[in-house]
């Protein structure tokens, strides 16, 4: 496919609307696959076959590297508020689980990536959540320990601690910082209560 002058695109899965001459600022419209139409600032990236595989549809927003979370926490109040705060933030909560092993088995029955982890230092039962994160990282999942106190082998383990307590604004914060360092960008001001790590190699 190519771009006509007019800067129309006619692919299998949709139409955009983008200025020629590779200009990436695009006032137009975008539809997918059925979708209402969206003003996109820029429009998307297409693949080799001309289809669409990302679109970008931002005013200041950009696509999440973490969508779906799952939460260990063996507190049931802040159990409970993370769930909600999370799906109100517009996260999936994949599950809610309080153990090492209700989390190595969410983990094993998932057909959906898990883009994060969200645990806590001490879990009920065996285990706790250095060993959950251990778990992650043979999946190649991300891990942020949500705990009062980190100890120092965990941080290799993790690409942040969140220290308790905490608030609702200072985990969105600290989702929001986290995404931007797993895009690969430089985060200039860590947001309070969080510490971030180096990936776990």
């Amino acid at each position: 496919m190519r771009w006509p002058e007019a800067g129309f695109w006619v692919g299998g899965r949709g139409i955009l609307l983008m200025p020629p001459d590779g200009a990436d600022y695009a006032p137009g419209r975008l539809a997918i696959a059925g979708t209402e139409p969206h003003v996109a600032r820029y429009a998307g990236i297409t693949d080799h076959n001309g289809g669409l595989t990302r679109a970008y549809m931002l005013f200041g927003k950009r696509e999440r590297a973490i969508r779906r979370i799952l939460v260990v926490e063996d507190e049931p109040l802040v159990a409970f508020d993370n769930e909600h705060l999370l799906r109100e933030c517009g996260y999936e909560v994949v599950a809610t689980v309080d153990s090492l092993a209700d989390a190595v088995r969410v983990i094993g029955e998932e057909v959906e990536e898990v883009d994060l982890i969200l645990t806590d230092i001490g879990l009920a039962g065996d285990g706790d959540g250095t060993d959950v994160a251990r778990v992650a990282a043979a999946r190649n999942i991300p891990v942020l320990f949500v705990t009062a106190n980190c100890p120092i082998e965990a941080r290799a383990l993790a690409v942040g601690c969140l220290a308790k307590p905490y608030s609702g604004r200072m985990l969105k914060n600290a989702l929001g910082a986290l995404d931007r360092k797993l895009q690969g960008e430089t985060v200039k001001r860590v947001p309070a209560g969080l510490s971030l790590y180096d990936p776990p190699g």
